[in-house]
């Protein structure tokens, strides 16, 4: 084989995964803000600001009855979050993937609203027992011009009953976007 073709098709492979990872960096998460009694800076690891995807491990976001059971020490908690998404011009955010997981027992409440701003989400409510993931998909839109969109995640977990415990373990953020025609 003629080194020539050799390094025409090692510059064409790697010229194409350069290609597909400048893409992928169009859209992405920039500084991420929590709030609530469930979820502060301090109270959470957060991971892959700057990508398309984001994870939050919370460690006091939960609830008891009593509520001497739950590490926040409250029977219901609170957890608001602004994730701007930068859009770089020639892309479009179209949606988002939010997938929750946690544990609970007794009777719990999860509630859940997602939406940029100047809009409402639909909220979301959700009655989890033992083991439990929550996926919730939006569509959020933006223009081709480039822009960041303040991606607003507001959500709550309550312990109704006597030796009711909830906790929210995880939560991770997907990133859906398109190229701009």
């Amino acid at each position: 084989m003629n080194i020539t073709i050799v390094w025409a098709t090692v510059f064409t492979v790697t010229a194409a995964l350069v290609a597909v990872e400048s893409q992928a960096a169009q859209v992405s998460f920039s500084s991420l803000q929590l709030a609530g009694t469930g979820c502060s800076r301090a109270a959470a690891v957060v991971k892959g600001e700057g990508t398309t995807s984001l994870n939050i491990d919370f460690t006091k976001y939960d609830a008891a009855d009593s509520s001497s059971h739950a590490a926040s020490g409250m029977k219901r908690t609170s957890c608001n979050l602004i994730a701007p998404v930068k859009v770089v011009p020639g892309f479009r955010l179209s949606s988002v993937t939010a997938t929750w997981q946690g544990y609970a027992q007794g009777e719990t409440e999860f509630l859940r609203e997602s939406f940029t701003a100047g809009q409402r989400g639909k909220p979301k409510k959700s009655l989890p027992t033992g083991n439990y993931t929550r996926r919730d998909y939006f569509t959020v839109q933006s223009g081709c011009a480039g822009e960041t969109v303040p991606l607003r995640i507001n959500s709550s977990v309550r312990a109704k009953s006597k030796n009711s415990h909830i906790k929210m373990e995880k939560l991770r953020l997907n990133l859906h976007w398109k190229k701009c025609h």
